[in-house]
């Protein structure tokens, strides 16, 4: 799937895979949340947007090597608070837009099928698609990016289960 992302694509996608955040977490990831010198990436809330840490508890997660490199290479080019930014607003729909790169990769699995609003705002209507066609595949979602951070931190030996049964425990430590 990386290999038909844009530079763009690959840098939030790889953030949510060293990371194991969740969508909003990456979503509202600022600038002012990420510690260079530490490598680190604290999640807190952000009440002016909107956006609340789940359970209302704030974490720091450590970032890998390379998502650090790629980060400061991004931020010399960004004049923007959110890393991920849109028109100056926190870039979401990162499902959507993973959906899409799935079907641009030829990944989805061409049976799921399922109805969606087309046309303009006045004449709007249901019309049935599949995921051959669309970006609807079902099998295609962002938890498996947080699972799959999770499983290599524990194959790393970097968490222990036993310690952290908490997801929001699901965080490495250096070693």
């Amino acid at each position: 799937m990386f290999s038909v992302m844009t530079p763009d694509e690959k840098l939030l996608y790889h953030f949510f895979l060293g990371t194991g955040c969740r969508d909003h977490e990456v979503t509202f990831a600022s600038w002012a949340d990420i510690n260079f010198q530490k490598q680190t990436y604290t999640v807190r809330s952000k009440p002016e947007v909107g956006f609340f840490v789940k359970n209302h508890e704030s974490r720091t997660v450590r970032l890998p090597d390379r998502l650090i490199a790629d980060l400061k290479a991004h931020k010399e080019k960004a004049h923007e608070r959110w890393i991920f930014s849109s028109k100056g607003q926190a870039a979401n729909h990162s499902l959507r837009r993973l959906k899409k790169i799935a079907l641009r990769a030829g990944l989805n699995c061409g049976t799921c099928k399922t109805t969606v609003q087309k046309g303009s705002y006045y004449k709007e209507q249901s019309v049935a698609v599949s995921c051959r066609t669309d970006p609807v595949c079902e099998h295609i979602y962002l938890h498996r990016l947080r699972k799959t951070a999770a499983t290599r931190w524990l194959e790393a030996g970097k968490i222990s289960v036993r310690t952290n049964p908490r997801c929001s425990g699901f965080w490495p430590r250096r070693n």
